[in-house]
């Protein structure tokens, strides 16, 4: 529901400049905002989201899109300090070169240190036109007010617990019939 409504904005052109997206983990958090930029960056999308097959697509695939920047810690539970995201503010000043949009993908964004928060405010403040911010969060709440209330937050909910028991169903049979061959 969340991916059509996401959709929906974007093609009557009232996505908001910030996005953030939460969920608790394994809720697809990263995959649906990777999706979301490689949907904005598009040059041909479908109904569904990206193409995958534009020149965009593939480079965003082969994450060499030009303006498509992910914003994370150096190492895997380290925090994003404040020289990451003056780097973001630079990106998001300049102007698109492959299309008409760039993306700053920010993620884990409770990662970042209160001087990068401060640093980040200007960006949310003073969007520049087409650039979007997509961050990501377990928990929007340990994130400052400050940030929180720039962005359209949007909540990945749990899957339902049929849902979630037949796909790992599926899942595991697919995996059976992957091992016998």
């Amino acid at each position: 529901a969340q991916w059509r409504q996401a959709l929906s904005q974007e093609r009557a052109n009232r996505l908001p400049h910030a996005v953030l997206i939460t969920g608790t983990p394994g809720t697809g958090r990263n995959g649906f905002a990777v999706a979301l930029a490689r949907t904005l960056l598009c040059h041909t999308p479908t109904e569904r989201g990206f193409c995958g097959e534009c020149k965009a697509c593939r480079l965003s695939a082969g994450g060499a899109h030009a303006d498509f920047l992910r914003v994370a810690p150096e190492e895997p539970g380290k925090a994003i300090g404040v020289d990451a995201v003056r780097d973001a503010l630079r990106f998001a000043a300049g102007t698109p070169t492959q299309g008409t949009r760039k993306v700053m993908l920010l993620s884990p964004a409770e990662a970042m240190t209160t001087a990068a928060h401060n640093a980040f405010l200007k960006c949310l403040e003073e969007p520049t036109p087409g650039t979007h911010i997509v961050m990501v969060a377990a928990l929007g709440a340990a994130l400052p007010a400050t940030i929180r209330s720039r962005c359209q937050r949007w909540l990945l909910p749990d899957p339902d617990p049929q849902a979630a028991a037949a796909w790992l169903e599926a899942a595991l049979n697919a995996a059976d019939g992957a091992a016998q061959v």
